[in-house]
């Protein structure tokens, strides 16, 4: 399962960081990204399921259930309802927005480090290539 994780985490990590570059650079496929973004939640959320029943340290499945709840909520938001909160920001539902998708990508970073050391400084590449995207999206104005 933690190989699992590691795999889902970098993915979402390298799927974010292409889907901020891609709201600069070729926004017609921000979709595609942010759409697998999503869907690792699905793996994610199985590997929390095992972990919680499984007795683990709430850091194994805590943030995999907050990912889960960015991922309902972004559904609901960007797809469902196509509502519009990032630009102008309408900032109740951004900083949620923000806090369950960044909040659980600390938490499970933190427990790879936890379980494996070579796998977190993969995880800490993916999450900073993941955060340079945003700042680069953010600095043209597609944040």
């Amino acid at each position: 399962m933690d190989l699992l994780l590691f795999i889902s985490l970098n993915t979402l990590n390298i799927s974010a960081a292409l889907m901020f570059i891609s709201r600069v650079n070729f926004p017609l496929q921000e979709n595609v990204f942010g759409i697998t973004a999503m869907i690792t939640a699905i793996p994610i959320t199985v590997v929390g399921i095992f972990n919680k029943l499984s007795g683990n340290h709430f850091l194994s499945w805590l943030p995999s259930f907050i990912f889960t709840a960015w991922a309902v909520l972004s559904l609901f938001l960007d797809y469902i309802l196509k509502t519009e909160f990032r630009n102008p920001p309408n900032f109740p539902v951004l900083i949620v927005f923000l806090i369950l998708f960044y909040v659980p990508i600390a938490g499970l970073g933190i427990y790879i480090f936890k379980i494996n050391k070579p796998f977190w400084y993969v995880t800490v590449i993916t999450t900073a290539l993941h955060l340079g995207a945003t700042v680069y999206a953010h600095i043209n104005g597609k944040g």
